[in-house]
């Protein structure tokens, strides 16, 4: 009902990838769609305990509580030195249109976008973040995106002080 909710008792139903993998650190900020007869996940991980290396999983599921990881993972990295997004990567939105998938992201402040055909191999759009700043001066964090007749909209987190919130 939305209302009451159960905690399915084989949590995490994914993992970080343990000592060594790209995914050490965690494994966090998912975005979930339904695709056919699957589930397709998108995910962040960081490699370390400082984030200095952090990349965007995949995993594919049938029933939601059983994940296969992608043994290819990371599919979309952080950029290389000099890069707006070199700092990680984190918070993967994924919608469908047609067939491209389309990925925003958050990095160093901002929001990125990628496509994709097959969800797995990624294409960076341009130079640098589609969304630089929010409101009061403050970076813009990703939250939620939807298309909702045809038109994209997105939830950020900003703000400072008593401004900080969802827009």
């Amino acid at each position: 009902n939305g209302i009451d909710w159960s905690i399915y008792g084989g949590n995490p139903v994914i993992a970080s990838g343990g000592p060594g993998r790209w995914d050490n650190v965690e494994a966090d900020g998912p975005t979930v769609i339904r695709d056919g007869a699957l589930l397709k996940m998108w995910y962040y991980g960081c490699e370390d305990d400082t984030y200095a290396v952090c990349g965007i999983g995949y995993a594919i599921s049938t029933d939601g509580m059983h994940w296969t990881k992608y043994t290819g993972n990371p599919v979309l990295l952080q950029g290389a030195p000099g890069e707006w997004d070199e700092a990680g990567i984190s918070w993967p939105r994924v919608i469908k249109t047609g067939g491209t998938y389309r990925m925003w992201y958050s990095s160093s402040g901002g929001i990125g976008y990628a496509t994709s055909v097959d969800g797995i191999l990624w294409e960076k759009y341009g130079n640098g973040p589609v969304v630089t700043t929010g409101w009061d001066g403050a970076s813009a964090g990703l939250e939620h995106v939807m298309l909702d007749n045809g038109v994209y909209r997105m939830w950020t987190t900003s703000g400072a002080g008593e401004t900080r919130g969802i827009g």
